[in-house]
């Protein structure tokens, strides 16, 4: 099923082609979508046609996703968007020029796992069933103190060497690069090496001292195709 935002997209009568391009300094994907639409009556082809424009526009601000795939989608802006009218009103040919932010697809579906500290340590078992490495997002409540704290995965290592006290929350965002102590951002070395998900099995590791610190992690990650 091929949708943008609620509108669906006859299957059989879909076409699409996706190249990749580099425009305003990215590396994006411009899709050539075109559909031809049949309804029994021209007030209901005058309705679809105007949802898929509502849609469109929506889609410009941010506020809707097409999906080409079950499951995943994409997020980007309308280059162009043309509808020609059928005979009696009951048919209608869009054609539309997409770009996306980015070239990445992403997955519908957030994956999350909590887990609480043991002997200074916490270890997650994640799988990115995406061919492309997925960021992480990541919170820790800190529920006695912690002199350090690390966190690394086989494609990355993070350190963070501030004392964080009892109450405070500790927020890792691998998309943004940035860590934060209870919404403060701060400062980064600029080539640090984030810890992030390669395709298929990981294994995420947290270290904290003192081994008899007590905190609960959460991560949250999308699985990343391209």
């Amino acid at each position: 099923m091929i949708t943008l935002g609620s509108f669906t997209f006859p299957i059989a009568w879909t076409f699409y082609e996706i190249t990749m391009i580099e425009a305003k300094s990215k590396v994006r994907k411009e899709i050539h979508l075109q559909s031809l639409l049949h309804e029994p009556t021209g007030a209901q082809m005058e309705a679809k046609v105007a949802l898929a424009r509502h849609m469109v526009e929506a889609f410009d601000r941010d506020e809707v996703s097409l999906s080409l795939t079950p499951g995943r989608y994409y997020e980007g802006r309308r280059r162009e968007f043309l509808v020609v009218p059928g005979p009696g009103k009951r048919r209608a040919w869009l054609a539309m020029l997409l770009w996306t932010k980015d070239r990445f697809e992403r997955s519908l579906t957030w994956h999350e796992q909590s887990q609480a500290a043991q002997a200074g340590r916490i270890e997650f078992s994640l799988v990115n069933a995406g061919n492309w490495r997925s960021p992480l997002w990541m919170r820790i409540a800190v529920e006695s103190p912690i002199s350090t704290l690390r966190v690394e995965s086989a494609a990355g290592r993070l350190e963070i060497d501030v004392p964080l006290n009892p109450g405070q929350r500790l927020e890792i965002d691998t998309t943004l690069h940035l860590w934060a102590v209870d919404g403060q951002a701060l400062p980064l070395q600029p080539d640090l090496p984030f810890p992030i998900l390669n395709p298929g099995e990981n294994t995420v590791s947290v270290v904290v001292t003192p081994v008899a610190a007590s905190a609960q992690c959460t991560i949250r990650f999308q699985d990343y195709w391209v």
